[in-house]
């Protein structure tokens, strides 16, 4: 498969430097031998065990990076402290914990999997449908109902909550990411 680089890595901003590491779309891991199959007593249907989640450390410096990034300006495509856009500041956080993550929220949505709305964590993913699809708006989950997310052009980074009446009408999903 192709690398997050050469699949969806535009070329960095002059003076940015970053290192893609081996992005795996979700639909090929069975063959990369990512996902563990086992066979369930009662159907006899093949069943995948996604692996465990992200570790917590990781999950927390991903989510504390992202809430040092309050204020920072919203830059469609940015994914740096000078800009930052929903997807990009999600990137630029759990870089910054050392996991590599494709650009685009689309891409986040494919390479995560899905959590119960009860078993969010610190650190998960949310998805908003905001544009008619799943993919449009991705924030970083708190905990306590708070997300961290940059929302749109002209405003900066900030922090959301599910109680609010706008995000609980638009919120898809909370996805979790798999550490290698």
């Amino acid at each position: 498969p192709a690398t997050y680089e050469e699949a969806w890595a535009p070329e960095p901003p002059s003076g940015d430097t970053w290192t893609a590491r081996p992005w795996v779309h979700p639909s090929t891991r069975e063959e990369q031998g990512r996902l563990a199959r086992k066979r369930t007593p009662r159907s006899g249907h093949a069943a995948f065990e996604p692996r465990s989640g992200l570790p917590s450390a990781a999950a927390n410096r991903a989510a504390q990076t992202a809430i040092s990034m309050i204020g920072r300006p919203y830059h469609y495509g940015g994914a740096t402290p000078r800009g930052f856009d929903c997807s990009g500041l999600v990137q630029y956080s759990y870089a910054q914990a050392g996991v590599r993550l494709p650009h685009g929220t689309e891409y986040l949505l494919r390479s995560t999997r899905t959590v119960p709305y009860g078993d969010m964590k610190r650190g998960d993913l949310l998805f908003f449908d905001l544009s008619g699809k799943k993919s449009s708006h991705v924030a970083i989950y708190l905990g306590d109902g708070r997300f961290v997310h940059a929302p749109a052009t002209g405003r900066s980074v900030d922090l959301g909550s599910l109680a609010d009446p706008f995000w609980k009408d638009y919120f898809s999903a909370a996805r979790r990411i798999d550490a290698d």
